[in-house]
């Protein structure tokens, strides 16, 4: 098999794994569920939080690894093959992806972190940091969209590599 031949399913597996990372921007963000997670109690939020994360945080880490790499196999084989030209989207959309885990690791995860500290007390400081977490899902969540419309736009542009 050749590696223009090989690129098709790295577009087509790398499309998918990103477009399961920004469905989880697309819930919080364009689905309205940080609205509802800020309707909540402190102590609601703080059980959806920690069960949600029990269940995904462990899938979205293998995820975002998978993304990272796919993307960066999806750029290497492009330059690899002469069609460097193509894939500014696919490199914008890495550096995207980039910021978000960049986010998820400085902000996201110590507020996790705090949040499932059970030394936490006094609803102030969790509704702050509810506020914070939600804040931030957002700004993640449009990164990941922006980046998943990008890999769609290249796909667009190029579809020649996907169609042959």
């Amino acid at each position: 098999m050749k590696a223009m031949d090989m690129l098709v399913y790295v577009r087509l597996l790398g499309l998918f794994v990103y477009f399961i990372i920004a469905s989880q921007g697309a819930f919080y963000l364009l689905l309205g569920f940080a609205k509802a997670m800020s309707n909540v109690s402190s102590d609601t939020f703080l059980e959806v939080r920690s069960a949600t994360d029990l269940v995904i945080g462990g899938r979205l880490r293998i995820f975002y690894i998978s993304a990272l790499l796919l993307l960066l196999l999806w750029i290497g084989m492009s330059f690899a093959g002469g069609s460097y030209h193509c894939c500014y989207f696919v490199i914008l959309a890495f550096l995207l992806l980039a910021a978000d885990i960049t986010l998820a690791l400085r902000v996201s995860i110590p507020i996790n972190k705090l949040l499932n500290n059970d030394m936490l007390t006094g609803s102030g400081g969790i509704t702050g940091l509810q506020e914070k977490w939600l804040f931030y899902i957002l700004i993640r969540g449009a990164l990941c969209i922006t980046g998943f419309i990008l890999l769609l736009l290249d796909t667009v542009r190029s579809p020649s590599v996907i169609a042959d």
